[in-house]
């Protein structure tokens, strides 16, 4: 199975598997000093929670890449995308 969105691709490692291998978007400067943004370098045979838990530090970490925030910013954003990405699946049904 693959779960896939803008900024994450996760790849069951096998049928029934409790194990993922992730790819999280980055941000590449190129030579010419272009600016893509492409899934990096594989995460390898990961649990479910630590995707989720990878994927919303990532956000974040994408979101503020410029300047640093406090630990209290950092939680209430933690938590802000932890909801966002367990209540997907409420959210369809």
């Amino acid at each position: 199975m693959i779960i896939q969105e803008s900024d994450f691709r996760a790849e069951q490692i096998a049928e029934g598997s409790l194990f993922w291998d992730l790819n999280l978007i980055r941000t590449k400067k190129k030579r010419d000093g272009t600016v893509t943004e492409e899934l990096g370098d594989t995460i390898y045979g990961i649990p479910l929670d630590s995707v989720i838990k990878r994927v919303a530090i990532n956000r974040i970490a994408r979101k503020h890449k410029e300047a640093a925030i406090n630990m209290r910013q950092f939680l209430d954003e933690w938590k802000i995308e932890l909801n966002k990405l367990s209540n997907l699946s409420l959210n369809d049904g």
